[in-house]
């Protein structure tokens, strides 16, 4: 390939990837609540997965690495034990299946392609960020924490599109200090939806940005950063304290005891008898067990409790969703984070890029706030955060996992 058609094909592949970015904010985050409310359209995070998946397949800088190729034989595990053993119909299974695996691929689809973007396509992406908040600002404003912000989405999904919105800006941005506070104005507009929640990740996100600095031994355990972690996680407690004695110490002491609490509570027991492998997908905690009610709920008498015996927030936290997958299935999905970790860990060393790293371990928090009260792992925010944690780890191209399968190579065997 001469160096005129290996530039056309880069602009081809970066105009791709702006592309795909500019339809994972506008519909995957900021328009996917009207698409659903007022044309019944809430497939749009499917499309996107299925997108992803097809361009990297496609896609002559892509590749497959070991890692992928191990998620794809664990998914494939878990979905044969569920139906070898089924504790619900073959219909809510492989729902959970898709939904379960979503998030994975977005991920490893972006991981493992040439996901890049010119600098024009970075200006445009931070208006975009920028024009969207100012749009949505006033819709804020005139309805703080309503259950239904303007029509646009509901309060938990007005703050983490506001998340999702200053972490792009700030990642595509030039990550000075101005870069910093707008990215953390744009986070801010997100407290609008008074959910506790947005006020302990604000809290972290800001004090991260403004006063954590590694240093140059790369220690985190150090007397200033256990101080200043230790401020900025009582913040978060602090904010987030009213919700966790309602949903945990009250709702638990009531006689008729709310969803999420029982859902907790019972999770400890279900694991028990189902330890290694859990009780398969589509029956625990999930979207799929509520549509297609699971026989673990009347197993156990769940069905007693109000709310899960109405089909109420059964599947309104993440964590209890672990009971489908067993001990395996969670010491699995902490050795991912695991290796996340330490992949940003390496970056911060190889490159000293303090942002991204920090970026990188606030996708991480993130996830760890939202997943205790709400399913946002496996929703649409899930997915495009996903995306962009991929995309943040592909920033420096510092992995150290070699392809097994080089699609690139393959590619051009074919059609050059």
């Amino acid at each position: 390939m001469g160096e005129g058609e290996f530039r056309k094909e880069r602009m081809i592949i970066r105009a791709i990837n702006f592309l795909i970015i500019i339809f994972a904010l506008i519909l995957g985050v900021i328009f996917y609540d009207v698409l659903d409310n007022f044309y019944n359209f809430s497939l749009t995070d499917e499309l996107l997965a299925l997108l992803l998946v097809v361009y990297w397949m496609f896609n002559p800088k892509s590749h497959f690495n070991r890692e992928f190729f191990i998620f794809i034989c664990i998914a494939l595990f878990y979905l044969g034990y569920s139906l070898t053993y089924p504790n619900n119909v073959e219909q809510a299974i492989w729902s959970d299946f898709f939904v379960q695996i979503k998030p994975f691929l977005a991920f490893y689809a972006v991981y493992n392609m040439d996901f890049s973007l010119d600098e024009s396509q970075k200006k445009n992406i931070r208006y975009i960020c920028l024009i969207a908040t100012i749009l949505i600002l006033p819709i804020g404003i005139q309805n703080p924490g309503g259950p239904n912000m303007g029509n646009l989405c509901i309060h938990s999904r007005y703050a983490t599109m506001m998340e999702i919105l200053g972490i792009t800006y700030l990642f595509y941005s030039n990550r000075t200090r101005r870069d910093v506070i707008i990215s953390i104005m744009i986070i801010a507009v997100g407290l609008l939806s008074l959910r506790s929640k947005m006020f302990g990740f604000f809290a972290v996100y800001a004090g991260v940005m403004l006063f954590w600095n590694p240093n140059k031994k790369y220690k985190i355990f150090t007397i200033k950063n256990i101080f200043f972690f230790g401020i900025f996680s009582a913040l978060a407690l602090y904010f987030a304290f009213e919700k966790i004695m309602f949903y945990f110490v009250e709702g638990s002491d009531n006689v008729d005891m709310m969803a999420r609490p029982f859902m907790y509570q019972m999770a400890w027991r279900i694991l028990h008898d189902y330890p290694i492998f859990g009780t398969g997908l589509g029956t625990y905690g999930t979207y799929a067990s509520s549509v297609f009610y699971s026989p673990i709920y009347l197993k156990y008498g769940m069905d007693s409790n109000y709310e899960i015996g109405h089909n109420l927030f059964i599947s309104d936290a993440f964590y209890p969703e672990f009971v489908e997958f067993g001990l395996l299935g969670i010491s699995l999905f902490f050795l991912f984070w695991r290796k996340r970790f330490y992949e940003a860990k390496h970056i911060f060393q190889q490159n000293n890029d303090t942002i991204v790293y920090k970026l990188i371990l606030l996708v991480i928090i993130f996830f760890v706030i939202e997943s205790v009260a709400d399913s946002t792992f496996t929703q649409n925010r899930g997915l495009v955060m996903m995306m962009i944690l991929a995309i943040l780890l592909k920033d420096k191209e510092t992995k150290s996992s070699k392809p097994i399968i080089e699609y690139g190579k393959f590619y051009h065997s074919r059609t050059h």
